[in-house]
């Protein structure tokens, strides 16, 4: 049985875009789900996409330092209305390892104390990804996968530069 959507999203009227108001303010409100009322809100283009910005990745701000070529080519788009970026690169293997090795030095010399006593991992299971608005549920990671993906203390601070961006761009 084929799927048909019957509704054209092309053609959304103010009078949907006020029914759908009222409809995300019941699931944020009532039903307690502000991540369906986003994703009503956009879908419907009550509310804009939000064009994450690849100048502001930390990646891109490195790979640049480093002389490292990158070109976006596309865009991946959220439910909850954020398009980001896909960045191509043109590189040999040395030179992506030696761009990551100076990324890392580079960022560890640039470390306050604080930064480097913090301690704290990746994204755990039920934290939000700020980007992203979802969050890993705890039953889906195994618990040695999950220890895995630690990140030591020296590692946490490019993590954590990563997610003021993220938060920046919300």
């Amino acid at each position: 049985m084929e799927f048909v959507d019957f509704f054209d999203y092309g053609q959304i009227t103010d009078e949907h875009k006020k029914a759908v108001s009222e409809v995300a303010k019941w699931l944020k409100t009532v039903e307690g789900n502000e991540r369906l009322a986003k994703k009503a809100l956009v879908r419907f283009k009550v509310e804009p996409r939000t064009q994450l910005s690849v100048e502001d990745s930390i990646f891109y701000q490195y790979a640049k330092k480093f002389g490292l070529f990158c070109s976006v080519q596309g865009f991946t788009s959220s439910d909850l209305g954020y398009d980001i970026p896909h960045c191509s690169i043109s590189a040999n293997v040395n030179d992506l390892d030696a761009f990551f090795h100076w990324a890392v030095k580079t960022r560890m010399d640039e470390m306050t104390e604080e930064e480097i006593n913090k301690n704290s991992g990746m994204l755990k299971p039920g934290q939000v990804n700020p980007a992203l608005g979802e969050s890993l549920p705890e039953s889906t990671i195994n618990p040695n996968i999950q220890a895995m993906y630690e990140v030591d203390e020296s590692a946490q601070a490019m993590l954590d530069d990563i997610r003021k961006l993220e938060e920046k761009n919300n």
